[in-house]
């Protein structure tokens, strides 16, 4: 199981999933609009170093206490920038990070 240190939901690791460092986990609602991915899937991220997470799909939480998964990208010294997978989807701008979790495994096989 993980999610103990971010306050999400406990999600069962796959076998094929290694687990290393701290790690956060999720399962896809019904309501999400990240297409492709679809509702059940399990999405698995590790701690990262903000700089490590830059042009990856990453977890993002923000210093103003948004969960939010987004592409990230460079913006100044300390702010960034987060993309949606859907590119209909405004950017958030200028956004402080708080922890960032980059994307290392999904579980596709839910039924």
């Amino acid at each position: 199981m993980v999610n103990q240190a971010t306050g999400l939901p406990a999600v069962e690791v796959p076998d094929f999933i290694e687990i290393r460092g701290e790690y956060a986990a999720l399962t896809m609602g019904r309501d999400s609009d990240l297409w492709p991915l679809q509702p059940g899937w399990q999405l698995f991220f590790q701690a990262t170093e903000v700089s490590t997470g830059i042009g990856q799909l990453c977890l993002v939480m923000t210093t103003k206490g948004d969960t939010l998964i987004k592409r990230v990208i460079r913006s100044g010294s300390r702010r960034y920038n987060l993309e949606h997978f859907n590119p209909s989807v405004p950017t958030l701008e200028d956004v402080e990070i708080a922890e960032v979790y980059r994307l290392v495994g999904m579980n596709c096989d839910t039924a």
